[in-house]
């Protein structure tokens, strides 16, 4: 409950489209983007745990992933770090994630 509302409906919508999303990628057929090229690159930037977490968890399953996704993980401002992490990716084949735990508050 959250001032007198139940969110947790609306928690659940949320994690529906994210795990709608994540299908969709891993998809190849329907996980394509902008000019239907299947991604194949996925580039997450964060910084501490919001780089760590995810580096973790991808490490943690990748006996159970699919092979043909390619990981990279960008874990600072530095942006000669970044253009190395990015060398040699198709940007139609590539998502970016950008990681972070910065929270909005009016």
């Amino acid at each position: 409950m959250v001032d007198g509302q139940d969110v947790v409906p609306k928690v659940h919508a949320v994690l529906d489209k994210m795990s709608a999303f994540a299908e969709r990628v891993r998809g190849r057929s329907s996980g394509k983007g902008h000019t239907g090229k299947p991604v194949r690159n996925i580039v997450n930037i964060g910084i501490g745990g919001s780089d760590l977490g995810r580096l973790w968890d991808v490490r943690r399953l990748k006996h159970y992933s699919q092979r043909n996704l390619n990981f990279i993980f960008v874990s600072n401002i530095d942006g000669t770090d970044f253009a190395e992490a990015a060398q040699g990716l198709d940007a139609e084949e590539t998502l970016f994630i950008i990681s972070s735990k910065i929270i909005y508050d009016p």
